[in-house]
């Protein structure tokens, strides 16, 4: 019998994800020995897999800045994935960091939707870390692009709108709407 004790999983984890995944899903300590230095190079595995109780990856997506310290954006996504998933909040500079790295609104529009004390300004900030139309926000007033489709995108520029950051249009004869910068 192998002892469940961190330095166990220390020397297995050296090996990679696949030497320990399944030690990762029974272990009764694993909430107890887990350290970014244990996780390291596999967060996203860890984050993906199903098999890992619930309790162990919110621990790494609530203690992110610890366990992803570099933007490694494989387990960016993955912790912005599980967060939204399982509804976990995260600390705007993390969202932030999620955007700029990932360039992926799925991963933080709901995150963005649900901070409604978040200043108008910071919103844009947060959109604008994203590919194109978001990034289009910081390109000056009268700059217009067509609004993104989707609920949490109608949220978030009816936000932008009622602070009059942008007016948000009709898109001439076709469907849709534009969104256009006011400031």
């Amino acid at each position: 019998m192998i002892p469940n004790t961190a330095d166990t999983f220390a020397h297995f984890a050296r090996a990679g994800w696949r030497s320990v995944s399944e030690a990762f899903a029974v272990s009764k300590n694993m909430e107890s020995i887990l350290t970014p230095a244990l996780v390291s190079g596999f967060v996203a595995d860890l984050l993906a897999s199903p098999q890992v109780p619930h309790s162990v990856r919110e621990k790494v997506v609530n203690e992110l800045a610890m366990y992803v310290v570099d933007d490694n954006a494989e387990a960016l996504r993955a912790a912005g994935e599980y967060a939204r998933e399982m509804k976990i909040w995260l600390p705007l500079a993390e969202v932030q960091r999620i955007a700029r790295t990932t360039q992926n609104p799925e991963l933080i529009l709901s995150h963005l939707v649900r901070a409604r004390d978040m200043t108008p300004e910071s919103l844009i900030e947060s959109l604008a870390l994203l590919a194109s139309p978001y990034n289009t926000l910081t390109s000056g007033p009268g700059v217009e692009f067509d609004l993104p489709s989707g609920s949490s995108n109608n949220t978030l520029f009816e936000r932008l709108a009622t602070s009059g950051k942008v007016e948000i249009v009709k898109n001439g004869w076709g469907s849709g709407k534009k969104v256009r910068n006011l400031a």
